[in-house]
């Protein structure tokens, strides 16, 4: 089938069609994030949190059998929070540079005690211990 258009025409389009997909998908992963820092701030800030035991006391499980919400994800979104009460701060610190943080990234690096993994390559999560493109472990 040939194209009707000329070719580097129909190319700047999909080049064009591609960033708008490609910034969609980044806006989507940070108002995830942004949407579990607010979670982690309410429960943390609310008197119920401080008056049982910072969470301890069965609040974060009663509010995910109330919300029908993961209490695991639940209790990520506190420790988001408390890790890092300034969002910036951790959007800076998490994504090394790159556009590729998400929620699962955020996980994964409170999981691994905060620290960022970088190769001189290219952007690494933090539980992943080999580079891709050079195969360094780190």
């Amino acid at each position: 089938m040939t194209n009707i258009l000329p070719l580097p025409d129909l190319n700047n389009l999909a080049d064009r069609i591609t960033d708008i997909i490609s910034e969609t998908g980044f806006d989507v992963k940070m108002k995830v994030i942004e949407a579990k820092h607010a979670v982690g701030r309410e429960i943390v800030e609310d008197t119920l949190y401080k008056k049982y035991a910072k969470g301890s006391g069965g609040l974060v499980r009663d509010l995910a059998n109330i919300l029908d919400r993961s209490e695991s994800d639940l209790y990520a979104c506190v420790q988001f929070f408390e890790v890092y009460p300034n969002l910036s701060t951790a959007v800076e610190t998490l994504a090394t540079g790159t556009k590729q943080l998400s929620w699962t990234t955020v996980k994964k690096a409170l999981a691994a005690g905060g620290k960022v993994e970088v190769c001189e390559h290219e952007w690494v999560e933090r539980t992943i211990t080999k580079c891709g493109k050079c195969g360094r472990r780190s």
